[in-house]
């Protein structure tokens, strides 16, 4: 969906009061993000190691404005793969100035067979790598990337120091 002016107000409004140190408990479940003029109000944070490993499994579906963000302490090379992920998903992966290093198509894949062992089950797993190192994978709905004519060197406004302060924050209990 296009962003109208009031929309972009209120993000501008809004992200001041989510860059604010708050306890674990308090802190935003989502983080609104405006990408070449589209308005994505339900990104979820993924900031501790069990969030990142959830991830979007089990999800039965996903709208347009929704999708996750893995927030990652420090650039690294990354690999993602769609365990237990009931729909197909866009991958961007981003370096730590928000730039677009990498983006996949990641299909679900047959869940777990009734008598397949879990380590079976992973090793037959697709992997979708960043490709270089990467501080942040966004999550969003399959086509996405394509719809809003994403490409590697493009830029998404992150605030990437407000991420850093809540992922240290989440990570210890804050």
């Amino acid at each position: 969906m296009k962003a109208s002016f009031f929309q972009i107000l209120l993000l501008c409004l809004l992200l001041p009061m989510l860059y604010a140190k708050k306890p674990t408990a308090d802190r935003p479940r989502y983080w609104p993000l405006l990408i070449a003029d589209t308005f994505f109000a339900e990104i979820e944070l993924a900031l501790t190691d069990e969030e990142q490993q959830k991830g979007l499994m089990w999800r039965q579906q996903l709208a347009l404005e929704q999708g996750m963000l893995f927030v990652y302490e420090k650039e690294q090379m990354l690999s993602y793969w769609m365990k237990n992920t009931l729909v197909a998903l866009d991958i961007i992966f981003l370096d730590r100035d928000g730039v677009v290093v990498n983006i996949k198509e990641m299909q679900p894949e047959p869940l777990r067979g009734e008598h397949e062992s879990l380590q079976d089950y992973e090793l037959r797993l697709r992997t979708y790598a960043s490709g270089h190192p990467a501080a942040y994978a966004l999550e969003l709905k399959c086509g996405t990337s394509a719809m809003l004519g994403l490409k590697k060197g493009d830029k998404i406004e992150l605030d990437t120091e407000a991420l850093q302060r809540l992922r240290a924050a989440a990570r210890h209990g804050r």
